[in-house]
């Protein structure tokens, strides 16, 4: 690899092997660790140890709106057309507008920290220290199935069109999850290949 050389706006940039990376705007300040960062259109959601939500502009990055403090880190950002869906050590998904990033739900406490929130048309899957993947609807954070016991701590979740991917520790494995819960499996999502 070549050198790599960091300097301020202007003739900011970083230079990596004959390729030159300028920094498109002045860093924001969010006061605290970003443990997640989601974004739009136009907007990047951001959040972290600070508790809150910061809105900004993906132009300037300028702070449109901060949310409530909701009292502990926030570890998973995800967003659809309306909404952000955020969790972490809260142990709780709280859904916000994304206009103003008002509450508009929250869940039950699933006991342990949220490290991990995806999303397809109408659910959200949520892992962490639980070690187990949580499905709940999108409209009400209302619990619609779980899986089975990761072996570890959840924190990673991917998702197409019928699956599930999960990793995190301690197992050190991706396992491969059914999105369809079946009521004779008691609504358990059910691994259907690991590696």
């Amino acid at each position: 690899m070549g050198e790599a050389i960091i300097t301020r706006r202007g003739g900011a940039s970083i230079k990596e092997a004959n390729e030159i990376i300028f920094l498109a705007a002045e860093p924001s300040t969010y006061n605290d660790y970003i443990l997640s960062i989601t974004l739009d259109d136009n907007y990047l959601y951001v959040g972290g140890s600070a508790k809150t939500v910061y809105k900004l502009n993906k132009s300037n990055l300028s702070k449109v709106a901060e949310s409530i403090n909701y009292g502990d880190y926030i570890r998973s950002i995800t967003a659809d057309d309306n909404y952000l869906y955020i969790g972490g050590d809260t142990r709780k998904v709280y859904k916000l507008n994304k206009s103003n990033l008002s509450k508009v739900a929250e869940s039950i406490n699933y006991g342990d920290y949220i490290r991990s929130i995806t999303a397809d048309d109408n659910y959200l899957y949520i892992g962490g220290d639980t070690r187990k993947v949580y499905k709940l609807n999108k409209s009400n954070l209302s619990k619609v199935a779980e899986s089975i016991n990761y072996g570890g701590t959840i924190y990673s979740i991917a998702a197409d069109d019928n699956y599930l991917y999960v990793g995190g520790d301690v197992t050190c494995r991706v396992y491969k999850l059914y999105k369809v819960a079946y009521l004779y499996k008691n609504l358990k999502l059910v691994v259907i290949g690991r590696v």
